[in-house]
């Protein structure tokens, strides 16, 4: 089966009821939809975490649901594929011609966020993220960074 690692960060556009995490929620539930294993990070996690946690995971893809340098009031996707990096041609070109050709939505997935907004009425992530995965993904990538040396004043001169 294959595997999707998402993340989020803070941002979020009061006046449209749009946030990262409603897209990463949104992002989730089509790709269970689809069939694949779907790792929510639980909570806020910075850009590298999801590069790192793809190719630690075995993903397929990763996906982080942040503006980046853009406005905030941009939220946007950032995709990785299996190596960590960025999509890059010819993955970005296949990826956009899927899309264009599934513009109609698969299955009824206001339905289904519904349903997990009744079922999950006092989670942030409507029961979807994973805190375990999470947290050990966070130390591990920490972990991995002290080993590296590259921490300031760490490294082998």
């Amino acid at each position: 089966k294959l595997r999707v690692v998402i993340g989020y960060d803070h941002r979020a556009n009061p006046n449209l009821a749009l946030s990262s995490l409603s897209f990463a929620i949104l992002s989730s539930i089509v790709f269970q939809q689809a069939g694949m294993e779907c790792i929510l990070f639980d909570g806020y996690v910075h850009t590298p975490l999801v590069a790192f946690s793809t190719t630690r995971l075995n993903a397929a893809v990763g996906i982080m649901i942040t503006a980046s340098h853009n406005p905030k009031e941009d939220a946007g996707y950032k995709v990785y594929w299996n190596d960590g990096c960025q999509i890059r041609d010819p993955l970005d070109k296949g990826i956009a011609n899927a899309i264009l050709d599934n513009l109609t939505p698969w299955t009824d997935y206001r339905s289904i966020l519904e349903e997990r907004r009744i079922n999950n009425p006092k989670s942030e992530t409507l029961g979807i993220s994973n805190s375990d995965i999470t947290a050990k993904m966070r130390a591990l990538y920490f972990d991995t960074i002290k080993e590296s040396g590259l921490v300031t004043g760490e490294a082998a001169s």
